[in-house]
């Protein structure tokens, strides 16, 4: 038996389908925004949104983090691709590790980092409510990561901590 694989056309959308993309965009962007001003309550700035290149837009809002250390924002990207909607959601932030003397080191520290995304059907009206729970739950893992990882029994003491300081 042999498979086939169904891709998508290639070229720009007939101008029919790119409307029904701009409206599907138009219905889910204030829901990402709500989205991300959930993320931002304790910042209170609310998400700007601005058109981007490659007609989607991006949205951010500034986030903390616990210890107090860096700065980050949790990035929104909404975009037509592939004839239908994609959404990313991610965490840019400032923050690497620590060498031992206290000087910021070269490696990021990839403990503070997340990345969410899904298509949305064209036509679709209301953003997923399971996407949704992902995308809070694991800005606030990544955000508290560096703190319960040295609260860890396997951290213990000393040797197995991790130090944190921000990029200049």
């Amino acid at each position: 038996m042999m498979m086939t694989e169904t891709r998508p056309p290639r070229g720009p959308p007939p101008k029919a389908e790119k409307e029904d993309i701009d409206k599907t965009i138009g219905a889910i962007l204030p829901q990402v925004e709500n989205l991300l001003s959930r993320i931002g309550a304790d910042s209170g700035v609310l998400a700007r949104t601005k058109a981007s290149d490659f007609g989607g837009y991006h949205s951010s809002v500034p986030i903390s983090f616990p210890d107090g250390i860096g700065r980050g924002s949790v990035i929104a990207l909404l975009f037509p691709h592939n004839r239908k909607v994609r959404l990313d959601i991610s965490i840019e932030h400032n923050r690497v590790f620590a060498k031992s003397n206290g000087e910021p080191s070269d490696q990021r520290c990839f403990h503070n980092d997340f990345m969410a995304s899904i298509q949305v059907p064209v036509g679709a009206v209301d953003l997923s409510k399971e996407f949704e729970r992902h995308v809070l739950l694991g800005i606030k893992n990544a955000q508290e990561a560096v703190g319960r990882h040295n609260r860890s029994p396997k951290s213990g003491p000393g040797w197995f901590q991790i130090r944190i300081t921000e990029r200049k």
